[in-house]
């Protein structure tokens, strides 16, 4: 486990932690439909948010190069939404502006 900057909290590395989280919640159901989710803002009440929830197929495998979206360049962003659009059983995108929220 590496440190975090947030008190020197550990974290552990999102493929292990995330993998072991999805069997709990499929939990002997290999059909049960988890959503992704991730959002984006300026910071608490200090801006617009938005927030996108992905379904993608049970047995689906991994999309290669789907990382954290602030790394990755505008047109390989573009190329994996495709993918994803493409293979996901749902996609849905939400915004609310600062007062909103």
């Amino acid at each position: 486990m590496a440190g975090g900057a947030r008190g020197g909290r550990s974290r552990p590395r999102a493929s292990v932690a995330w993998s072991a989280i999805e069997g709990d919640l499929r939990a002997g159901d290999d059909e049960a439909l988890i959503a992704g989710v991730d959002e984006v803002g300026r910071g608490p009440l200090a801006g617009p948010v938005v927030a996108c929830a992905v379904v993608m197929p049970p047995a689906a495998p991994p999309i290669a190069g789907v990382a954290d979206s602030k790394r990755l360049p505008p047109a390989e962003r573009e190329r994996l939404a495709r993918l994803i659009r493409t293979a996901a059983i749902g996609v849905g995108v939400g915004a609310a502006s600062a007062r909103e929220v």
